[in-house]
């Protein structure tokens, strides 16, 4: 089997100029499970990765016997540089990756572990802190040093007619109906300073807006005409937040809708798009996948029973490549001080690092004082933005204590300068 990994990025977004990349591509749907990508849907594709800078990985398979085509690959990978909300606005720095398939019958070649160990070898080399990745499979990525940082929470929300907030929105902005293109036009702008305030945001991709929209759907590969949006607009005239959702009409889903993106900059730009939600005609449920944990909803229903949670899910996984740098960029507000041994099978962040946090700011140096507690490169991520209470991983093994009740002091230390919520998927 002679099996060759490649670098490229995609070079045109006429797919007739671009075979590698299509190719890339028609693999990248296929390990997905999608449908079969049409010319327009391969334009598309290709335009979203060149605005955003994607560097494209492929392994090939040259001893693949007729009548497979050598040409597509057996496994493919993606990244791009963005940004993560580190606290008070701060942003760490980040290699972002996707689009990771392996072929069922190229499993167990090494050819994820070849092309992750690369990307973060070079991802290092390049001055990133930190790298990151959304998961369909979480079992697989933290043996690679990374840990669930962010998290979000599955809800389904009655909105009969005992759906009421304790203190309804008080006319102080109005939430509007808008047609898809007003919607794409005001996402990204909306989004963009959502990214600036929140905790545990990343960036999106360019093309995100015209998603939410139902323009053009990247799940279906064609535009969705069922999605509706609507916007809340303070008394000043400024867009506070958005929210898109899907109403469909199936026998057995008929009277539910599924929220596409909800991005709020307000609490009460939150809880207006909820009211807005909460009194649609002809609905009585509404899902979306992407809450907060710590959900205010739940405490301003007049019936918290309507609310429930029907799933937690880690969100974004980091993984450290630079400890010092990662640490120091995030926001702090707790004083003290720590020894940390990081221990990492890939060799890019282990050894001891002593921080020292004051004013809101961390300075992080390595040492070879004795440490105060050990942990795995995977764990350092989970902690990394506060998100993840050290004390939790304690209790899980993944975190030694090295003196008496260090994770306690820890939970302190890392304690995060606000609630860490993200609503980036990749």
């Amino acid at each position: 089997m002679d099996l060759q990994m490649s670098t490229f990025r995609p070079r045109s977004a006429d797919p007739a100029e671009d075979p590698e990349a299509v190719a890339w591509l028609r693999a990248v749907s296929q390990g997905f499970h999608q449908d079969r990508l049409t010319d327009e849907a391969l334009g598309r594709s290709l335009q979203g990765l060149l605005d955003d800078g994607f560097t494209l990985r492929a392994v090939h398979d040259h001893d693949i016997p007729a009548p497979a085509d050598p040409r597509r690959p057996v496994a493919t990978f993606s990244s791009t540089d963005g940004t993560i909300n580190a606290g008070a606005g701060r942003m760490l720095p980040a290699r972002l990756i996707t689009d990771v398939t392996v072929r069922p019958s190229h499993r167990r070649r090494g050819l994820l572990r070849t092309m992750m160990s690369a990307e973060l070898a070079e991802a290092k080399a390049a001055g990133l802190p930190v790298a990151a990745l959304t998961v369909t499979e979480g079992g697989i990525y933290r043996r690679f040093g990374f840990g669930p940082a962010t998290f979000e929470a599955k809800i389904e929300v009655a909105t009969d007619s005992r759906f009421a907030l304790h203190t309804p929105p008080d006319g102080g902005g109005q939430v509007v109906l808008v047609d898809a293109a007003v919607l794409e036009e005001h996402a990204g702008e909306i989004f963009r300073r959502y990214h600036a305030q929140t905790l545990g945001s990343v960036q999106r991709f360019s093309v995100i807006p015209t998603h939410v929209s139902g323009l053009w759907d990247w799940s279906s590969r064609e535009e969705n005409r069922r999605v509706r949006g609507a916007i809340f607009v303070a008394e000043s005239g400024e867009p506070e937040g958005y929210v898109a959702w899907e109403a469909r009409r199936d026998p057995d889903e008929f009277g539910k809708i599924t929220v596409r993106d909800l991005v709020p900059l307000t609490p009460r730009a939150y809880l207006a798009l909820w009211d807005f939600l909460g009194h649609v005609d002809l609905i009585d449920s509404v899902r979306w996948g992407s809450a907060p944990t710590e959900d205010p909803l739940r405490f301003a229903l007049t019936e918290p029973d309507l609310y429930r949670v029907r799933g937690l899910d880690a969100n974004v996984w980091l993984r450290m490549l630079d400890v010092p740098a990662a640490l120091t960029a995030r926001a702090w507000q707790s004083t003290g001080s720590c020894v940390l041994a990081v221990e990492d099978s890939l060799d890019l962040v282990g050894g001891r690092y002593r921080i020292k946090i004051a004013d809101g700011d961390a300075e992080v140096t390595r040492t070879d004082d004795e440490a105060d507690a050990a942990m795995d490169a995977a764990a350092l991520g989970s902690i990394c933005l506060g998100g993840v209470r050290p004390s939790v991983l304690a209790a899980a093994g993944l975190i030694r204590e090295l003196r008496p009740s260090v994770a306690a002091s820890l939970d302190q230390l890392f304690a995060a300068t606000g609630p860490v919520w993200g609503i980036t998927h990749f």
